[in-house]
């Protein structure tokens, strides 16, 4: 499953094409558009900045260890899943964290019901 908000760029003739061709298995939900702080999860700058600081970690480690086994430094498309593997908990296990990037979302929820 796949969960997009439905900003004009989601519907684009191609990609609207392709998750509807019955030989893919996709499912799709698209939100409403502008309204991603209602319903993403872990979006908090404190997260995305362990996110950047991590994966520039982790990406040093990966080349030290390229270079020890005197493979080329470079970072491939079958390194990054790896990589991100890594970093991912990290950055966006954290309850506290996940809690504290709800917040706006859960005071705008709050807000949006008492003017309704």
């Amino acid at each position: 499953m796949l969960i997009v908000d439905g900003h004009q760029s989601r519907l684009d003739p191609k990609f609207v094409t392709y998750i509807n061709n019955e030989a893919h298995e996709w499912q799709v939900c698209l939100s409403v558009p502008y309204a991603t702080v209602l319903w993403q999860v872990g979006d908090a700058s404190e997260q995305n900045g362990k996110f950047n600081m991590e994966w520039t970690r982790v990406k040093e480690w990966m080349m030290v260890w390229k270079r020890i086994n005197c493979l080329p430094c470079t970072i491939g498309q079958t390194d990054i899943i790896p990589l991100i593997n890594r970093v991912f908990h990290k950055a966006y296990g954290s309850i506290n964290s996940n809690l504290k990037a709800l917040e706006p979302a859960k005071s705008e929820v709050v807000r949006t019901q008492r003017t309704n």
